[in-house]
């Protein structure tokens, strides 16, 4: 799948750090990108499947993903909140000047990177992200603000016990999902059963146990991910075609998944586009 670039603020802004809500604008749901990004997360679960890990999400979770490694967000529950922090790798190398700290630049490091944090931990990262905001117009302040958060939130992730979070996920599933990632739209079950050396049922009954999804609701996922990506990336553009473009059969069919998905249609989803804050 083709690495999903986070963009950067304007005026040379060198980072993110935004609330990510269930029920607010819905964000890819499978990505890559060349940035350091981490989550703490608020209230509500999910999980994360990363690099065919399954990664469970609760309150005070914190993670951090490399540049590197696929990520797909899955199960959010109604009321899953988590802060959204991304930081380009120039800030990130002026920044990072000890051993330990270093290990943030790297593309892929050995293993997963997710704990729990004690509460009042958490709760000095959530306020100072929430803080961000108020200056997000002032670039120096800003790139300053981001590199503390960062390197407190790490801080914060190595004093932290180790949990697991984490359970390993079957090759077959490993792979399935590859394949779904880089072409959604054009393989069967069958095929897929094929490359992956194993039967349907066993292939079908893998996937559902190990990632909590169907393989067509994992398809869909990336197709709804696909859409996305074209539709507010490349605005003003023609909604059907977009749905087409990802890989949807027809709009009624894009229509229907994405009312599914999300709880309202394509078209309210247009609306909380338009009137979104500008990152």
């Amino acid at each position: 799948m083709k690495k999903r670039v986070i963009p950067k603020c304007l005026n040379g802004v060198d980072g993110l750090c935004f609330l990510h809500q269930k029920q607010a604008v819905p964000m890819p749901a499978s990505h890559q990108h060349v940035e350091l990004e981490f989550n703490l997360v608020l209230r509500g679960t999910a999980a994360y499947a990363v690099d065919g890990v399954r990664c469970e999400l609760r309150k005070n979770t914190l993670c951090f993903l490399f540049r590197d490694q696929q990520h797909l967000l899955i199960d959010e529950s109604p009321d899953f909140e988590m802060w959204i922090g991304v930081i380009s790798q120039s800030l990130l190398a002026r920044a990072c000047t000890d051993a330990a700290s270093k290990k943030l630049t790297l593309a892929r490091p050995d293993g997963l990177f997710i704990k729990q944090l004690p509460e009042n931990t958490s709760q000095v990262l959530n306020e100072f992200a929430a803080g961000l905001e108020s200056f997000r117009e002032d670039t120096p302040r800003f790139n300053a603000g981001i590199t503390y958060l960062f390197l407190s939130a790490w801080s914060a992730f190595q004093s932290a016990e180790q949990v697991d979070e984490t359970r390993e996920v079957h090759p077959a599933v490993i792979q399935t999902a590859k394949l779904l990632g880089s072409a959604p739209e054009t393989m069967s079950i069958e095929e897929l059963a094929q490359r992956a050396m194993v039967s349907q049922s066993h292939l079908s009954r893998l996937f559902r146990s190990q990632t909590g999804l169907t393989i067509t609701e994992y398809r869909q996922k990336i197709c709804l991910n696909r859409f996305m990506e074209i539709y507010s990336t490349s605005r003003p553009k023609n909604m059907m075609r977009s749905a087409l473009e990802a890989g949807f059969g027809s709009y009624p069919q894009f229509h229907r998944v994405f009312k599914q998905h999300f709880g309202f249609s394509p078209a309210e989803y247009r609306r909380k586009l338009d009137q979104a804050p500008k990152l």
